[in-house]
């Protein structure tokens, strides 16, 4: 901890059964940069950037087997541009378009 108690630099929380849940970079007590969630079976469950401690760039979620369940961009927080989604066998079920985090028609 730096010396007004907030998190700073590389940080990892675990599962009660020791693997990995969440690491990645803190910044004064914000996330900033790379950040990867885990399942408790210590398979990859989502990967993203953080800016400033808002989402900003592209994030990727997957199910548990290991397909892709969803990816997109952020910027400033919000959702922006094409989101594709997957249903768990892997094939795309929805593409939805974003602009400063509003669906668009």
């Amino acid at each position: 901890m730096s010396a007004t108690d907030e998190k700073t630099g590389y940080w990892e929380y675990s599962w009660d059964n020791g693997q990995i849940y969440f690491k990645g970079n803190w910044d004064n007590g914000v996330m900033h940069g790379a950040w990867e969630s885990y399942y408790p079976t210590g398979k990859l469950l989502g990967e993203g950037n953080y800016k400033n401690g808002l989402r900003d760039g592209k994030f990727s979620s997957y199910h548990d087997n290991g397909n892709l369940e969803y990816e997109g961009c952020f910027e400033d927080g919000k959702r922006i541009g094409c989101w594709r989604f997957y249903n768990n066998d892997g094939g795309l079920s929805k593409e939805q378009n974003y602009k400063n985090g509003n669906e668009l028609k």
